[in-house]
């Protein structure tokens, strides 16, 4: 396999990661930064308050005030507020998982052209 297939391969595979990386990312922010103050109106009508965060299988928890934890479905609620807060920083978290998936990618292209340039350097040469 020539080393641009495979960088097409990896590049087919990147782009299919991307998306579960900043899926990983979101989530790993939302545990680490839960948001307070969250008002969410379940399917079945229930009303929860609490600190919004999410877990690694991707459902909502909701923690109340009185320490019960609430976990729903993405399709579990039909609407959810949160009230102003103040700046909680930039969600690095976020976009970590991405830009390492980003940066693997720039890193091994690289690597790839130079060992391509050096090959015809070397075979130029004889």
């Amino acid at each position: 396999m020539t080393s641009l297939t495979a960088l097409a391969l990896l590049a087919c595979l990147m782009l299919f990661l991307l998306p579960k990386a900043l899926s990983f990312g979101d989530t790993w922010n939302l545990k680490a930064n839960p948001i307070p103050g969250v008002e969410v109106v379940l399917r079945d009508g229930q009303t929860v308050r609490g600190d919004l965060s999410r877990t690694w299988s991707g459902d909502y928890t909701v923690l109340q005030a009185d320490g019960r934890v609430v976990v729903f479905g993405k399709d579990g609620f039909t609407g959810m507020t949160a009230r102003p807060q103040p700046d909680r920083g930039f969600p690095w978290r976020s976009f970590a998982p991405a830009i390492l998936l980003l940066w693997a990618f720039v890193l091994y292209a690289g690597w790839s052209a130079m060992q391509r340039r050096r090959q015809t350097l070397l075979s130029a040469s004889l």
